[in-house]
């Protein structure tokens, strides 16, 4: 089975810290998508909360993963999954392409209560892009 990643936040294209920034560019990124729920700004990077009865949408991208579990590892360590109180868990959704068709995506969703974060109504992180950091010969 194809595993695809609904980046909505720092692991989008552009958005992702140096650690990772090489790892997530070469993604196959296949466009934008949305899933139900809502969008929360956390301060350095937002939390999604999904929910499935919700008609608030939250927007990202979708990317074709590579299959290494080496891959996975490094981003559930990035995004923080393990210990007794993580501050994300993967799980598996189900986006809304642009054109309307579902696909099967593991997600980051806000494992905390995101009460005092103030909502994103429209979904968006606008986070600015991370730089690169291009060498110079």
């Amino acid at each position: 089975m194809e595993e695809r990643l609904f980046a909505y936040g720092t692991l989008r294209r552009g958005h992702a810290p140096a650690a990772l920034a090489e790892r997530v560019r070469d993604l196959d990124w296949e466009g934008e998508a949305s899933l139900a729920g809502r969008l929360y700004d956390l301060g350095p990077y937002p939390g999604a909360v999904l929910d499935p009865r919700a008609t608030t949408r939250i927007h990202g991208e979708i990317a074709r993963v590579p299959r290494d579990p080496g891959f996975w590892a490094l981003l559930d360590t990035y995004e923080g999954t393990d210990g007794a109180a993580p501050l994300f868990r993967r799980v598996r959704a189900v986006a809304r392409c642009r054109d309307g068709a579902p696909a099967a995506v593991w997600v980051y969703e806000y494992a905390r209560d995101p009460r005092s974060a103030r909502l994103l109504a429209d979904g968006r992180s606008r986070r600015p892009p991370t730089p690169s950091r291009r060498r110079t010969a």
